[in-house]
């Protein structure tokens, strides 16, 4: 399972709620729901895998630290699709 998160009625808070994740098509960019995180970023997390963008700019943290930072929007996609398929090696 992975978290999204969602407005609640009103807009005035957000909420956090499970979606299925699935490895069987690639992940992209546009799949993901950015929450603000203060200090002008915004995060994103999919089966456990963070994604923050800050200025254009995005960070791809994993439990073992960040392993691409600063890449522009190219690079988010085969980034993802990387470390999804490297999952489904390990399992």
């Amino acid at each position: 399972m992975s978290h999204e998160f969602a407005e609640a009625r009103g807009g005035r808070r957000l909420v956090e709620r499970e979606v299925a994740v699935t490895n069987d098509r690639p992940w992209r960019l546009a799949d993901l729901t950015f929450v603000p995180s203060g200090g002008g970023r915004e995060r994103a997390t999919i089966n456990g895998i963070r994604v923050v963008r800050q200025n254009g700019r995005y960070w791809i943290m994993t439990r073992n630290g960040p392993p691409w930072s600063n890449i522009d929007e190219r690079a988010v996609d085969p980034a993802l699709n990387y470390l999804f398929g490297e999952r489904e090696r390990w399992r």
